[in-house]
């Protein structure tokens, strides 16, 4: 082998190992060493990497050979003797060495770090509570129905439409008699009763049947309340900029767009525009 390792001391998180290098794998350590060096110097009269070892050794001395071979060797010795001894280390160790004698062994001190043994404190006889679920009054049916909505399948009826039905609608909506088309759509899907849509659209909805035509009138006298914008379109509002193309659209169709601030630093909106949408 060529290392023996012992552990002299092993405490909490902590272990003490003793290595000591057989000569012949010094030897061989020391000898590759040369050679890099060889390899890597400079020499005023050889070319690079053709400088004889004798040279290298006559030219830099030996400490510097034992110190490459240690740059790059007692890091291997290290991990050779971690697996040997057979701990697990948790970070770098502090390494102590001896003199690096000309002959025989080389040995070094390492003190590694390792994970602690977790401690078991006693256990029998512990009560642990269990949390009990508080579920509000008809959590519960209301979690069943939206499972079984969730996997139902839409068929046709042949029927009139009710509260609950899901409708396929195309609509388009007309302003003057124009076509607006950011106010259409084609097979637009309907849940009756989510009044989701223009006030009155559910409503002349239900009882219809598929094929039916409806027209539902809606007119906006702008007497509603005013709806507050966000900072962003203010700021641009203040100087006219970011309201100019709502005022035109809404002088378009024969409407009209008030804005102006409020007294708190808010900024409202608010429009009246005749609609009708049909056709659904």
């Amino acid at each position: 082998m060529s290392i023996a390792t012992e552990i002299t001391s092993s405490e909490e998180g902590r272990v003490e190992l003793a290595v000591a290098v057989s000569e012949d794998a010094v030897e061989q350590a020391f000898e590759q060493a040369l050679q890099r060096l060889a390899r890597g110097v400079k020499v005023p009269g050889f070319r690079q990497g053709k400088v004889p070892t004798s040279v290298v050794m006559s030219r830099f001395g030996r400490p510097v050979v034992v110190q490459e071979m240690l740059k790059v060797s007692l890091a291997e010795w290290y991990e050779q003797a971690v697996v040997e001894s057979g701990i697990r280390p948790i970070d770098d160790p502090d390494l102590a060495l001896d003199d690096v004698p000309e002959k025989g062994e080389l040995r070094f001190r390492a003190v590694v770090p390792t994970r602690p043994k977790a401690k078991l404190g006693a256990v029998t006889g512990l009560e642990v509570a269990k949390d009990e679920p508080e579920i509000p009054e008809g959590a519960l049916e209301a979690e069943l129905e939206r499972l079984r909505m969730r996997g139902s399948r839409m068929a046709p009826v042949d029927r009139p439409a009710a509260e609950g039905d899901f409708l396929v609608v195309d609509f388009d909506g007309v302003v003057n008699g124009k076509r607006l088309a950011s106010a259409s759509a084609r097979d637009y899907v309907v849940e009756l009763g989510s009044e989701r849509l223009l006030a009155g659209f559910d409503e002349k909805l239900r009882g219809s049947r598929a094929g039916d035509a409806v027209t539902i009138e809606v007119t906006d006298d702008g007497t509603g309340p005013l709806v507050p914008v966000g900072p962003g379109l203010a700021a641009s509002a203040a100087d006219g900029r970011g309201l100019a193309g709502m005022r035109e659209r809404a002088a378009l169709f024969g409407g009209e767009l008030r804005a102006g601030p409020e007294p708190g630093g808010g900024f409202t909106v608010r429009a009246r525009l005749p609609v009708a949408t049909g056709s659904p």
